[in-house]
């Protein structure tokens, strides 16, 4: 139970005591005459004491309790997930100055996960970070990937690692990754050592571009986690599947069917293929 209701739910016991305690008084003095009783005992200056004394309570109650409830209620909420479709994952061909670009264009797949706030209040200064990278060794069994660090992913268009808002009910894409034309790798410094060139490699899109090429992954199956948080609300995270055949197609029909998969859900991956 959140600490917020646990703190409500004390306030009301409180509230409720002070309220028991004079019906009890009450029901103790009802042997004598009502009127005498209150003219004799001082009753109306017991009353103002406990009427000053709960208004006092109720004042505590709502400092300490209600007001936190109403911020918790309207705090902001952060969902996150994937798309597997245009336009968070597609075809965006990659322009560069370099002398390949006499040819045209590179063809290039990018993927992109979502960020969305379901709460009330806008999210400030927003962060994810993929944290651990984990490959299928067959038989629901995942091998660490010792020398992936956790590092920052970068949010689309903008291409920082931090995001200052994200307003109530809205979304934004945070870049996952790409997938460059195997001939085109090492023409743009995709190229990975040990990387067989004819087959694909997949590029997470993190904030450095490590010398030991740790962000890139060679075909297989693999599982990864995913944390986004913010200043002022709750971090979530989500694992996410990806299968990589090492095959390219020129089309996305094809690629998003033979060629990557990628998926929030471990049952939409055939780790044992």
């Amino acid at each position: 139970m959140p600490k917020v209701f646990r703190g409500f739910i004390l306030g009301l016991l409180i509230i409720g005591s002070v309220a028991l305690g004079a019906f009890l008084t009450l029901l103790a003095i009802e042997k004598y005459d009502f009127w005498d009783w209150v003219t004799e005992s001082g009753f109306t200056d017991w009353l103002i004491a406990v009427g000053t004394n709960g208004a006092v309570i109720v004042a505590i109650f709502l400092t300490m309790f209600w007001e936190p409830y109403k911020k918790w209620q309207t705090r902001p909420i952060l969902k996150i997930g994937i798309n597997f479709e245009p336009p968070d994952c597609q075809s965006i061909p990659l322009v560069t100055s370099m002398p390949i670009q006499s040819r045209g264009p590179i063809p290039n797949y990018q993927f992109r996960i979502y960020v969305k706030n379901i709460g009330k209040e806008p999210a400030s200064n927003l962060e994810a970070i993929i944290i651990k990278v984990f490959k299928s060794s067959g038989d629901k069994k995942w091998d660490l990937l010792p020398q992936f660090i956790a590092t920052d992913l970068l949010w689309t268009h903008i291409r920082v690692p931090f995001l200052p808002f994200l307003l109530p009910g809205l979304t934004k894409n945070i870049d996952l990754g790409h997938v460059v034309k195997p001939e085109f790798r090492l023409y743009i410094g995709e190229g990975r050592p040990n990387a067989d060139p004819q087959k694909t490699i997949f590029s997470f899109d993190i904030q450095i571009r490590p010398n030991n090429d740790y962000q890139k992954i060679l075909p297989g199956v693999y599982k990864f986690l995913i944390v986004v948080g913010a200043e002022n609300c709750e971090s979530v995270e989500k694992i996410f599947y990806l299968r990589l055949t090492g095959e390219w197609f020129d089309t996305e029909e094809e690629m998003f069917s033979r060629g990557i998969f990628i998926s929030d859900r471990e049952k939409d991956i055939n780790i044992n293929e």
